[in-house]
């Protein structure tokens, strides 16, 4: 645990470099450690490589496929990895876990918006909003409402214009 705070301390330090380094090697010397294998992963996708996160969180499921937290997290890797398709039956499982939590609505949300279902990502990102306001998956719902907005206004937009 210590280790981990270290890890945290560095991310926050603005030494993410360090952080992963030192997840690494904790990785190594712990393969099976759930909560080195999350935030490592978690480090991962803060970087900007989700699909470095997959794997681990692949791993972390395949022990533990009740782990609500880790199945969201690999729903949302892999629809950050541009994957969405392979996203959704983890999302389901997630919400099937807990029909309450928040962050795996905004996957939903993400994963329905991919597959063209406005209306569905729509109820999804409200419904993250609603349960947790000022959470991670609020703070993604809302993402995911802005870029609905912005396409709806571009549509909107390109309508008015008329036949080119």
């Amino acid at each position: 645990a210590p280790a981990l705070a270290r890890a945290d301390a560095l991310a926050r330090a603005g030494e993410p470099a360090a952080a992963l380094d030192l997840l690494a090697t904790l990785h190594t010397e712990h393969p099976t450690a759930t909560d080195v294998a999350c935030a490592l992963a978690r480090l991962h996708g803060l970087a900007g490589e989700p699909a470095r996160a997959v794997p681990l969180l692949t791993d972390v499921v395949a022990r533990d496929g009740a782990d609500v937290e880790a199945v969201v997290a690999l729903g949302a890797a892999l629809l950050d990895a541009g994957r969405p398709a392979e996203a959704n039956p983890h999302v389901a499982r997630a919400l099937r876990l807990d029909g309450e939590h928040a962050l795996a609505h905004a996957v939903a949300a993400g994963v329905a918006m991919a597959a063209g279902a406005t209306p569905r990502a729509r109820a999804h990102a409200v419904r993250a909003i609603a349960l947790e306001p000022a959470g991670t998956g609020a703070r993604r719902a809302r993402a995911l409402l802005a870029r609905l907005e912005d396409r709806r206004e571009h549509v909107a937009g390109a309508n008015a214009l008329g036949p080119a």
